[in-house]
């Protein structure tokens, strides 16, 4: 590829050095995106399909007023926007890129039911003869055109389609998200930029083993007070709302099987693992056991449910 790429603002490099050429172009299905995990699904080359790209940041400008001149002019980018020209992209492809549920949709419209974010890994050459291996985490593909080849025939074959991305600031940070802006980074380390495109997300894989818990009190525990709450330490992160649903996280009096009431809170502990306390509203009653029933329902943030059923048994204190 030798594509020249000519640019009004000086992005991702010193002060002399631009863009020239885009030289790989990575595209992957961002699956999670929370607070404790980033993960991506496998790559989609696009290299040999680049024709052209187009980077078009939103830059927010702030004046510093004083003694009736500016004094500072700050910017920042607030998103960007990625135009690719590509060449001999089918309509199952588009499809995938563009969130369609059927392929043959002429600009994607009426079909595009659940369009899926993507981060885009670019490999660029600087005029200056370095490189810049960026990523932009979290994109959203639309189509703005395409260009039908020239033939005699009854039906059209697509020649060139131009996707548009936004880059969008992310919510959650990282610890390998050096950016404070969120966006992405670049690099121009070589030794990265010889493995980067090879290690998928760069970042981490799904976690898709279920949640596990440990229980206070223990299980068949005797001589608990009656004034214990029951606590649930996760082995990683849960969904909120599960955990806490009075109907997956249950405490009964065991001989009548009668619920106990109480309040549910969450926390989170050094390595992002959920703790869920159930507070009784009133004390326990003296010399009766309890039964806990977790129920399967609850989910980690990946969206895995816990294997079973979980039921734990306790006896309060003597009176």
């Amino acid at each position: 590829m030798d594509k020249q790429f000519k640019f009004d603002l000086q992005l991702f490099a010193a002060p002399s050095s631009y863009i020239k050429s885009v030289e790989y172009l990575q595209l992957e299905e961002v699956l999670t995106d929370t607070s404790v995990l980033y993960s991506t699904d496998t790559a989609i080359n696009l290299s040999e399909r680049l024709d052209s790209a187009k980077f078009e940041p939103n830059i927010l400008e702030f004046k510093i007023e004083a003694d009736s001149k500016i004094q500072a002019v700050i910017n920042a980018i607030n998103e960007e926007k990625l135009v690719f020209t590509l060449t001999g992209m089918t309509e199952a492809e588009l499809a995938v890129i563009l969130g369609r549920t059927t392929v043959g949709l002429m600009y994607g419209f009426g079909d595009c039911t659940s369009v899926p974010y993507f981060m885009v890994k670019l490999k660029v050459l600087m005029t200056d003869g370095s490189y810049r291996w960026i990523e932009r985490w979290k994109c959203k593909f639309k189509e703005i055109a395409r260009e039908y080849k020239t033939q005699k025939s009854t039906s059209l074959e697509v020649q060139y389609v131009t996707l548009e991305a936004t880059a969008m600031a992310r919510v959650y940070q990282h610890a390998n998200d050096t950016g404070t802006g969120n966006l992405g980074f670049s690099t121009a380390d070589t030794t990265i930029g010889a493995t980067w495109f090879s290690l998928g997300d760069n970042l981490s894989t799904p976690d898709l083993v279920a949640p596990t818990f440990t229980i206070v009190p223990l299980d068949e525990a005797v001589d608990v007070a009656i004034t214990a709450n029951v606590v649930l330490t996760f082995d990683k992160g849960v969904i909120e709302s599960y955990a806490t649903d009075a109907a997956n996280f249950i405490v009964f009096k065991d001989e009548d099987d009668s619920i106990v009431a109480g309040a549910y809170s969450i926390s989170k502990d050094a390595v992002e693992n959920d703790t869920v306390t159930f507070n009784p509203t009133s004390n326990l009653t003296n010399n009766k056991k309890y039964k806990v029933v977790v129920t399967k329902n609850v989910k980690s943030l990946n969206g895995v449910a816990m294997a079973a059923n979980a039921i734990s048994y306790f006896t309060t204190v003597a009176g």
